[in-house]
């Protein structure tokens, strides 16, 4: 009915449903979407945006598309835009993904004014950040959208890699970088930079950290498939070594990697001075491989033995 009844009547029909749902905001959605796509009238769109926000101020994604068809209007006003995106951040939004929807269509507008106005962007990256961490403290987003798309911009409108690294530091200095993704969307932005020897460093550092839910070994096949495709026979010897008990573990395992870690590189350091001084890593992870929990239960014995004596 909508694709070829009049945009007259359709819009009658749009209007008699929402008379008795005032806030409803699927209707008020799908009555907008209907005017963008049939009618693309920019003042009577943003009309309905404008009745739609009044009746449902709590709703994230009508901001954001109310952002999003205000800057499609024919002359675009910066500072109009800038008005409506503070409003809806004291809108009294119910979620952080609200919040998130709404961050992300200002960005949207402020990235589609060109590399002109980078400083601008950055600002607005910035203050993204800032609000999300000062309304949300404890909320993580595990798709870092808003660090990201910095980074990103950073290449390839600032021109400045060294920047867009220092948006990945800066995650990696919080508490997502309890979580693989951070580490992994950080390296994938460096290998699409080629730049493969910061992309190792980021490994080995990811490597030695606490990573939850079973992150450490995600982690390890990984930075193993890109010594495959990155590396040289040196570095890929090196890194099977060096990752021999993690690849050989299931995913039942895995539930407790950084567990087994911080024990293995303990018991190292500590075969190592008492028992075994010419012990390296590559030793005891074939040992811990063929043998692992016989190999602890005597290492472990072995070693206070020693210390007491």
């Amino acid at each position: 009915m909508q694709a070829k009844g009049d945009p007259a009547r359709v819009q009658l029909i749009y209007e008699r449903a929402l008379a008795p749902f005032p806030v409803t905001q699927y209707i008020w959605q799908a009555y907008a979407y209907y005017l963008q796509d049939h009618l693309k009238v920019p003042a009577a769109i943003n009309a309905v945006y404008s009745r739609a926000l009044r009746n449902c101020p709590w709703v994230g994604s009508l901001w954001a598309n109310a952002l999003r068809a205000l800057e499609l209007a024919v002359a675009f006003n910066e500072q109009q835009h800038a008005a409506l995106y503070s409003s809806a951040l004291q809108a009294g939004l119910q979620t952080a993904d609200d919040y998130m929807e709404v961050v992300l269509a200002r960005l949207d507008a402020l990235r589609h004014r060109g590399p002109d106005h980078i400083q601008d962007l950055r600002q607005g990256f910035q203050q993204a950040a800032e609000l999300m961490q000062t309304y949300f403290p404890d909320y993580i987003d595990r798709s870092h959208r808003v660090h990201a798309y910095w980074a990103e911009c950073e290449i390839h409108l600032g021109k400045d890699p060294a920047a867009a690294e220092a948006v990945w530091e800066g995650v990696l200095k919080s508490t997502a970088a309890r979580y693989v993704e951070a580490w992994v969307a950080y390296i994938t932005m460096l290998v699409g930079s080629e730049n493969t020897d910061q992309s190792r460093r980021v490994y080995k550092r990811g490597y030695g950290r606490k990573l939850e839910e079973g992150g450490q070994l995600f982690l390890c096949e990984a930075w193993l498939r890109f010594e495959r495709e990155h590396g040289t026979a040196g570095t890929l010897a090196e890194v099977l070594l060096k990752l021999n008990v993690w690849l050989g573990c299931t995913s039942q395992d895995a539930e407790r990697p950084c567990v087994a870690l911080t024990y293995i590189i303990c018991l190292h350091d500590v075969i190592q001075l008492y028992a075994w001084p010419g012990c390296s890593m590559s030793n005891l992870s074939m040992l811990c491989h063929v043998c692992l929990p016989a190999a602890w239960l005597w290492s472990a014995v072995y070693c206070l033995y020693r210390f007491i004596s």
